[in-house]
């Protein structure tokens, strides 16, 4: 019941709601995997960043071999690692992004999701260039079909955390708004695009 709540909430654009209905349900399986991830990248959304890396931290703890485990869960936590100035657990996210997409047998989206967090690396390094060209990478042509949501996600969260004055509003908006426009087809999405732009709100604007 609670996954379905969750999901509904979601759907609604209703994170807060589905942030505590997903705690509830992690509360009653806390070794589920499905549920933890739900959970940290929800908490992830609302701008939970403790309570989301303690979630995504703990899926992570229970095997990333898993059928269930997702890699989005490290994507998020390479984001958290950022905001948080630490190199060395950024790169070790990184790095088991690398290799899942190494031995992944379809792996567009893992290498995107891959270069999001070797841009992250670099920016934390101050290396906006190669940053810049790392997203660019990412996105590719925006209309792609290989392009998936979760990569409109991820370039949002990752243009985001540039520095204003290394990356300008009108070249941020000139990968942000293509994404916007092709996968803000409903305000459940818009509501969470916008989330994970909101460290910029020039972005979201």
């Amino acid at each position: 019941a609670c996954d379905v709540l969750g999901r509904i909430e979601l759907e609604a654009g209703e994170l807060d709601s589905a942030l505590t209905t997903f705690r509830a349900a992690t509360a009653i399986t806390p070794g589920c995997l499905v549920r933890l991830q739900q959970a940290g990248s929800v908490a992830f959304m609302c701008g939970q960043p403790g309570e989301a890396l303690e979630l995504l931290e703990r899926t992570v703890s229970f095997g990333v071999r898993s059928k269930l485990f997702d890699a989005w869960t490290l994507l998020l936590i390479a984001l958290l690692r950022f905001d948080a100035g630490e190199q060395r657990p950024l790169a070790a996210a990184t790095e088991r992004l690398a290799r899942m997409a190494a031995r992944h047998q379809n792996p567009e989206r893992l290498r995107r999701q891959w270069i999001c967090a070797k841009a992250l690396q670099r920016l934390l390094a101050g290396d906006t260039t190669t940053a810049w060209a790392l997203a660019q990478d990412m996105i590719g042509d925006p209309l792609s079909p290989t392009l998936e949501t979760a990569t409109a996600f991820a370039c949002l969260a990752l243009l985001s955390r540039f520095p204003v004055d290394k990356l300008p509003e009108d070249d941020a908006a000139r990968l942000a708004e293509p994404l916007a426009r092709r996968f803000g087809i409903s305000r459940a999405a818009v509501i969470t695009l916008t989330a994970y732009a909101r460290r910029r709100p020039g972005l979201v604007d």
